[in-house]
């Protein structure tokens, strides 16, 4: 008895770590940290949701693009979303924010 509900457990954890869909407003929250700007200060086109990842563009006031991702899951401790990682797609020098681990790695 106890295996088998283990099994259907291990199963359903498994289906559901596929259809973990990201809101547009967690979408907005994460790049606005990620990229230290506030909510209404950039846009969020293009989104693609394909199993455990989001990607979408950002077009930030002053004209700067950005492509970003993030990754979801559900476990037992429930629904977990990333931060946003993005990337620059403006061309020149990416906006990097500098931190000690960046600083450390000689990266700015």
């Amino acid at each position: 008895m106890f295996r088998s509900f283990f099994r259907l457990f291990i199963l359903a954890s498994v289906l559901l770590a596929g259809c973990a869909s990201v809101p547009e407003s967690t979408l907005e929250q994460r790049t606005a940290r990620a990229l230290g700007l506030q909510e209404n200060q950039f846009q969020i086109s293009n989104i693609q949701r394909e199993g455990m990842e989001t990607r979408y563009n950002v077009k930030a006031k002053g004209g700067k693009t950005y492509s970003c991702y993030v990754t979801a899951v559900y476990s037992v401790a429930g629904k977990t979303v990333s931060d946003a990682l993005c990337s620059s797609t403006s061309g020149g020098k990416a906006n990097i924010q500098c931190n000690a681990l960046l600083k450390a790695a000689g990266k700015c």
